[in-house]
């Protein structure tokens, strides 16, 4: 008598038939990118750790698969480090849809996860995932919002027509743009003061933004990302991620540093302001809601986008810390905590 297919660790072994999995819930990777040397990156060069990885096995092979991605976030003054995990890469063979799968991978994970003594796990589901989610004790804390700053005026008009559209490939930058790859950036120490800025200024939980997770995040993965520094500006500094979505590029600004203060609040507006030129985009898309943030991007132009944002979502593992992960007041975050890759 069948009880179901066998939840068990992943291995090595069975990254091949994982990769087809995915790609067969999900269809090829995003932008062309390489799914094997993505899952590499995400799942096992992570500086927080490796992932928690489980697959639903059966006796004709894997049937789901289900990560919990480590995190590391630092609370405000002083308070120590938290443990997470972000629930990224989920997938269900076709013929098992519907039987359960999927509940059991996640409840092994969270298992797993308390075993390791992580205090939540987050992640940002999409309206189809979410209500499984809540199911299963998620709790919906908040939804980011989203700026953007058009680089005309007739762009805007455009901009509601993309809402639900899929981002496509990465770009190039246009050959006498200021941008650098981060690549150069991490290497040549261009970001050293601003992990500085970033350690003084964190006003809730925040991803430490030191040079080993820079260099893994922006630098070492198969995304390509790339710097927006400008000496008229020394106080401020963005990390942007430039493709397409339809018809028009799109800058997406995963990382906003600025130094504590007036001077880092106009620096930071005026390269936002600068950013779609600068990067040959058709708009710069932003996320951001705490005081300083919001007052550069009003000041760079910057409109809020209506009944846009990102949905953020939190479930309580081990012992809940303070600040409280469920209060939308306790996080201080960036695309770059939360983008989709």
């Amino acid at each position: 008598m069948s009880h179901g297919p066998r939840i068990r660790p992943f291995t090595q072994e069975d990254l091949d038939p994982v990769l087809a999995l995915i790609e067969e819930a999900m269809g090829p990777g995003a932008a062309g990118i390489n799914r094997k040397a993505l899952f590499r990156w995400k799942h096992v060069e992570n500086p927080f750790g490796p992932s928690i990885a489980l697959v639903a096995e059966g006796d004709e092979g894997i049937l789901g698969f289900r990560s919990l991605m480590r995190w590391r976030f630092a609370a405000p003054g002083g308070g120590g480090v938290i443990e997470a995990v972000r629930a990224v890469d989920t997938a269900t063979a076709e013929r098992a849809r519907r039987s359960g799968v999927f509940t059991r991978l996640t409840a092994a994970g969270l298992e797993a996860a308390r075993e390791r003594h992580i205090s939540f796990v987050f992640n940002t589901p999409n309206q189809r995932s979410a209500e499984g989610y809540l199911k299963l004790g998620w709790r919906e804390v908040t939804k980011w919002p989203m700026w953007v700053r058009p680089r005309h005026a007739g762009k805007i008009l455009r901009l509601p027509g993309l809402r639900g559209k899929p981002s496509g490939a990465t770009v190039e930058l246009p050959k006498d743009s200021p941008l650098v790859p981060a690549t150069f950036a991490v290497g040549d120490g261009t970001l050293q003061e601003a992990t500085k800025w970033a350690r003084r200024t964190g006003a809730g939980l925040a991803t430490p933004r030191d040079q080993a997770y820079l260099g893994w995040r922006y630098a070492q993965g198969p995304i390509r990302y790339d710097v927006y520094a400008d000496p008229a500006t020394p106080h401020a500094l963005l990390i942007v991620r430039l493709r397409t979505r339809g018809s028009l590029r799109e800058a997406l600004v995963t990382e906003a540093f600025a130094r504590h203060g007036g001077k880092g609040t106009r620096d930071l507006a005026a390269l936002v302001r600068g950013l779609p030129e600068a990067a040959g985009a058709d708009y710069a898309l932003i996320m951001g809601d705490d005081p300083i943030r919001r007052s550069a991007l009003l000041r760079a132009g910057c409109v809020r986008v209506p009944r846009a944002g990102v949905r953020f979502m939190v479930r309580p593992i081990g012992r809940r810390p303070e600040p409280d992960p469920l209060s939308p007041d306790a996080w201080s975050l960036t695309f770059g905590d939360l983008e989709g890759f």
